[in-house]
Protein backbone atom coordinates (compact mmCIF):
# COMPACT_ATOMS: atom_id res chain seq x y z
CA UNK A 1 0.00 0.00 0.00
CA UNK A 2 1.38 3.55 -1.23
CA UNK A 3 -0.31 5.20 1.69
CA UNK A 4 1.20 4.16 4.51
CA UNK A 5 4.30 6.04 5.11
CA UNK A 6 2.21 9.23 5.17
CA UNK A 7 2.17 9.54 9.09
CA UNK A 8 5.73 8.59 9.67
CA UNK A 9 6.36 11.53 6.87
CA UNK A 10 4.35 13.94 8.85
CA UNK A 11 5.62 12.92 12.03
CA UNK A 12 8.85 13.10 11.00
CA UNK A 13 8.44 16.37 9.35
CA UNK A 14 6.96 18.06 12.50
CA UNK A 15 9.12 16.57 14.87
CA UNK A 16 11.92 18.21 12.60
CA UNK A 17 10.28 21.29 12.51
CA UNK A 18 10.53 21.76 16.13
CA UNK A 19 13.76 20.46 17.13
CA UNK A 20 14.89 22.76 14.98
CA UNK A 21 12.57 25.84 16.52
CA UNK A 22 13.81 24.63 19.92
CA UNK A 23 17.38 24.48 19.16
CA UNK A 24 17.33 28.44 17.36
CA UNK A 25 15.50 29.38 20.82
CA UNK A 26 17.67 28.12 23.16
CA UNK A 27 15.55 25.74 25.01
CA UNK A 28 17.01 23.66 27.59
CA UNK A 29 16.99 19.98 26.81
CA UNK A 30 14.19 18.74 29.53
CA UNK A 31 11.68 21.28 28.06
CA UNK A 32 12.78 20.44 24.12
CA UNK A 33 12.03 16.78 24.77
CA UNK A 34 9.20 17.73 26.15
CA UNK A 35 7.99 19.88 23.07
CA UNK A 36 9.10 17.12 20.62
CA UNK A 37 7.44 14.33 22.83
CA UNK A 38 3.85 16.09 22.16
CA UNK A 39 4.32 17.53 18.58
CA UNK A 40 5.20 14.14 17.73
CA UNK A 41 2.22 12.23 19.49
CA UNK A 42 -0.21 15.09 17.83
CA UNK A 43 1.73 15.13 13.86
CA UNK A 44 1.24 11.32 14.29
CA UNK A 45 -2.69 11.06 15.06
CA UNK A 46 -2.93 14.15 12.44
CA UNK A 47 -1.02 12.17 10.10
CA UNK A 48 -3.31 9.26 10.09
CA UNK A 49 -6.28 10.98 9.82
CA UNK A 50 -4.63 12.61 6.84
CA UNK A 51 -3.79 9.30 5.51
CA UNK A 52 -7.16 7.90 5.68
CA UNK A 53 -8.45 10.69 4.01
CA UNK A 54 -5.90 10.60 1.25
CA UNK A 55 -7.30 6.77 0.77
CA UNK A 56 -11.05 7.76 0.70
CA UNK A 57 -10.34 10.21 -2.32
CA UNK A 58 -8.02 7.84 -3.99
CA UNK A 59 -11.15 4.75 -3.57
CA UNK A 60 -13.40 7.05 -4.71
CA UNK A 61 -11.31 8.28 -7.74
CA UNK A 62 -10.78 4.87 -8.22
CA UNK A 63 -14.05 3.71 -8.93
CA UNK A 64 -15.16 6.37 -10.88
CA UNK A 65 -12.47 5.89 -13.64
CA UNK A 66 -13.59 2.31 -12.87
CA UNK A 67 -17.15 2.79 -13.92
CA UNK A 68 -16.07 5.23 -16.71
CA UNK A 69 -13.74 2.39 -18.40
CA UNK A 70 -16.95 0.16 -17.82
CA UNK A 71 -19.34 2.26 -19.77
CA UNK A 72 -16.44 2.78 -22.42
CA UNK A 73 -16.35 -1.26 -22.81
CA UNK A 74 -20.05 -1.47 -23.10
CA UNK A 75 -20.84 1.14 -25.47
CA UNK A 76 -17.55 -0.48 -27.70
CA UNK A 77 -19.67 -3.98 -27.29
CA UNK A 78 -22.93 -2.51 -28.73
CA UNK A 79 -20.84 -0.66 -31.24
CA UNK A 80 -19.29 -3.96 -32.57
CA UNK A 81 -22.69 -5.80 -32.20
CA UNK A 82 -24.32 -3.07 -34.21
CA UNK A 83 -21.20 -3.50 -36.69
CA UNK A 84 -21.71 -7.19 -36.78
CA UNK A 85 -25.30 -6.85 -37.55
CA UNK A 86 -24.44 -4.97 -40.13
CA UNK A 87 -22.10 -7.07 -41.85
CA UNK A 88 -24.08 -10.08 -41.02
CA UNK A 89 -27.28 -8.43 -42.92
CA UNK A 90 -24.59 -7.12 -45.99
CA UNK A 91 -23.76 -11.10 -45.86
CA UNK A 92 -27.42 -12.02 -46.27
CA UNK A 93 -28.31 -9.65 -49.29
CA UNK A 94 -24.88 -11.24 -51.25
CA UNK A 95 -25.69 -14.61 -50.61
CA UNK A 96 -29.59 -13.88 -51.92
CA UNK A 97 -27.83 -11.85 -54.85
CA UNK A 98 -25.82 -14.57 -55.98
CA UNK A 99 -28.44 -16.90 -55.42
CA UNK A 100 -31.03 -14.59 -57.41
CA UNK A 101 -28.50 -15.06 -60.11
CA UNK A 102 -27.62 -19.05 -59.95
CA UNK A 103 -31.55 -19.09 -60.45
CA UNK A 104 -31.54 -16.73 -63.71
CA UNK A 105 -29.03 -18.56 -65.20
CA UNK A 106 -30.53 -21.95 -64.48
CA UNK A 107 -34.20 -20.34 -65.86
CA UNK A 108 -32.27 -19.34 -69.37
Amino acid sequence: MKNKNIPAVVTLCAGAIASITCIVNRYNLVSTLFIVLCVLIVFYIVGIIVGKIIIKINKAANDAYIEQERKKMKAAKVEEAASEDEMMAESLEEVKDEAVVTLEEKVD
